[in-house]
């Protein structure tokens, strides 16, 4: 339980360990916010907000995160023409806010969503309404914009500093469907955009990029639809295809940590079932996923790397960091062989296709 102050409800939270967190109350009621922090784990919780933090009539606190223990930031919707954005390098203890020297002016309405942001090392990016993410390289104390070409932003996510994902939603405000979705991919930092059209299996209630491995997300939640179905899915192209994992389960939000481990939020059916869930990832890589008993060694591999399969492996493709296919081979046998040499030393994703589907392997070039 987060004891708060106030007309105040949660945001989102950031957590660094199991006993360090902090989380973002926006106002349910008029403007404000505030944020807290946890040092036991989520027993008491205090708040960190300094005098001048969140007190215009125009202030709504809208994320915090923190990168590591020490460094953080926390934005609000726009007053006098700038987001309301502050930094800290003290765990919260002294928060500064962000020059308007340092960052993009608002456009006309311009805010941001409780919670719609994402972080990665130490970048991180929010989403506006008016179709606009604003990133930060530095920890939070610079700011510049993204353009991706849509007029409202209300999930945006990456794979690492190059490879991410913005989609605009429309809902019907009656009966709650999902009337219209558009969804971006930038493989360049956000410097360029491109449509992407989600195939079959797709889920619109969230998405998230696994970390590390451009080109890999999953969805979770409902078809969009009034009478709605549910389910959860991943792609491992962009969310071009999607390939399922279940049905009839109803999440509502999605996060990986890693390709082994994530997290989805749901309902609880009582008091000790269901709710959250976690990802089983010895379970799901042999069964949901249906893939072949797959191999690829040496790694980290020099001259050469192979694969060997229990099934027909049908082509094997190696993508670098940005997501460029770097080299392709078609094998139609249990086994292949591919030759390093054109590759530089650095870390690359192996796409391994086989009848049973698709999944990528890190493989490190030394």
């Amino acid at each position: 339980t987060i004891s708060v102050t106030g007309s105040l409800a949660p945001a989102n939270i950031s957590a660094v360990n199991d006993q360090k967190a902090w989380v973002a109350e926006y106002p349910t009621t008029g403007a404000g916010g505030k944020v807290y922090a946890t040092a036991d784990g989520g027993t008491t919780w205090t708040v960190q907000n300094n005098a001048s933090m969140f007190i215009n009539s125009a202030s709504f606190l809208n994320v915090v995160h923190f990168f590591n223990e020490n460094d953080g930031f926390c934005m609000g919707d726009a007053v006098s023409g700038y987001f309301e954005i502050y930094y800290t390098h003290d765990g919260g203890a002294t928060w500064t806010a962000v020059s308007t020297s340092n960052m993009p002016a608002a456009q006309s309405g311009e805010m941001g969503w409780t919670g719609v942001y994402d972080a990665y090392n130490n970048i991180a990016w929010f989403g506006s309404n008016k179709g606009r993410i604003f990133k930060t390289t530095d920890k939070g104390e610079t700011w510049t914009v993204l353009t991706p070409g849509l007029t409202d932003i209300q999930k945006v996510t990456f794979n690492n500093e190059m490879n991410g994902i913005a989609q605009q939603i429309t809902y019907n405000t009656s009966t709650g469907a999902i009337t219209a979705l558009n969804m971006k991919k930038t493989t360049d930092g956000g410097t360029t955009w491109t449509s992407v059209t989600p195939g079959a299996n797709f889920w619109k209630s969230d998405i998230c990029a696994v970390p590390d491995m451009p080109g890999k997300y999953y969805s979770v939640g409902t078809d969009g639809a009034a009478t709605a179905s549910y389910g959860s899915s991943y792609s491992l192209d962009y969310g071009t295809t999607w390939t399922s994992i279940d049905t009839g389960v109803q999440y509502i939000c999605v996060k990986f940590f890693s390709d082994e481990t994530g997290w989805a939020g749901g309902f609880s059916t009582n008091a000790t079932t269901s709710g959250v869930f976690k990802w089983d990832y010895q379970t799901n890589v042999q069964t949901v996923q249906q893939m072949a008993n797959i191999s690829v060694y040496p790694n980290p591999a020099s001259e050469f790397v192979t694969v060997e399969s229990s099934e027909k492996i049908n082509s094997v493709e190696v993508i670098n960091q940005l997501g460029q296919r770097m080299m392709s081979q078609n094998v139609h046998s249990t086994k292949s062989t591919l030759s390093l040499n054109q590759l530089g030393k650095g870390i690359y994703m192996l796409k391994v296709n086989t009848d049973k589907g698709s999944n990528i392997y890190k493989v490190i070039v030394k």
